[in-house]
This record gives structure tokens, C-alpha cells and sequence, in this order.
């Protein structure tokens, strides 16, 4: 949040060409993005967040299974690129991404990651840039308004804050 209000501050988001793309991911996912298990989003995760973070993991799975297949190794499976995951090494991201847990609600229907204040409670720094990462597996809902393109709720910079 801290990093977002900066960059307000500084004006960036009137740039020619930066688009700001508002997203509280503590909602219910949208859409109608189907699972394997049949399940969708709106099933299967608590909020955007989770449904993010679990679209990050399959990139990560896919990829791992794409490097053995072009090994010609056990366990590999041809992806298509786009479904990939391809980082540059980072001791901090890598220890973020192992560091945040998931687990299902309470009531067992669905998958929520760990929250900020358990992460705090376990004595663990919030994982900024493993949340950078998934905020960037959004695809938020769009609407083609003529040359304007409305991306999520529209609103305004001092609205977010």
C-alpha cells in the first residue's frame, strides 16, 4: 500500500501510457475461469488474492513441468509459453514465495492464502514482491467505453487512499 501512495504522490499515474489499475483483492474473484476440478474461481477461491496466487503456483508448476519435457526427463509435459513462468533469480522473491502458506477456509470449501497478520504473528515480513508478482496474474474485468478503456471499478487517486 505504502509503495502504490508514493507512486500517487509523484504523479506517475499521470504518465502518458500508465495506465492505474485499481484491485481490492480481498473481493470474491469474477468471471468465469473454469478449474480442472470443475470448479470456478468464484468456488474455489475466498478472494482475488488466493485466485492469484494459485494462477502464479500453476505458472510455476508449468514451467517446471515444460523444462523437464524439454530434458526429455520423467514428469515432463509440453506447455504452451504463454502458461510459463520465467523469473530472474531473487534470494528475497524465492524466500517470500516459500514463506506465505495457504490453506482452506474454515468451513473447507475453499483456498485463502495466509493473511498479513498471521505472517506478522509467525514474525514474517509482508512479501511484497511475491505479492507484486501475483497482482500481476490479475486480469481484471474490462469494458470498452469508445477510446476509453474502464478497467474494475473505476477510481479516482484519492480515492484509493
Amino acid at each position: 500500500g505504502e509503495g502504490v501512495k508514493s507512486t500517487f504522490k509523484r504523479g506517475w499515474h499521470e504518465l502518458p501510457k500508465f495506465r492505474v489499475i485499481a484491485c481490492n483483492w480481498g473481493l470474491p474473484p469474477v468471471g468465469n475461469r473454469k478449474w480442472q476440478d470443475g470448479k470456478t474461481s468464484k468456488q474455489k477461491f475466498r478472494d482475488i488474492k488466493a485466485e492469484c496466487w494459485w494462477l502464479m503456483r500453476e505458472a510455476f508448476r508449468n514451467s517446471h513441468e515444460h523444462l523437464l519435457f524439454l530434458e526429455g526427463l520423467e514428469g515432463g509435459v509440453e506447455h504452451d509459453l504463454d502458461d510459463c513462468l520465467l523469473i530472474e533469480p531473487s534470494p528475497d522473491l524465492q524466500r517470500q514465495l516459500l514463506t506465505v502458506r495457504w490453506q482452506t477456509t474454515k468451513n473447507g470449501n475453499r483456498i485463502e492464502v495466509e493473511s498479513k497478520e498471521s505472517l506478522k504473528r509467525r514474525g514474517v515480513k509482508s512479501p511484497d514482491y511475491a505479492d507484486a508478482l501475483a497482482y500481476s496474474f490479475h486480469r481484471p474485468t474490462t469494458v470498452d467505453y469508445g477510446s476509453q478503456v474502464i478497467i474494475g471499478q473505476p477510481r479516482t487517486a484519492e480515492r484509493m487512499f
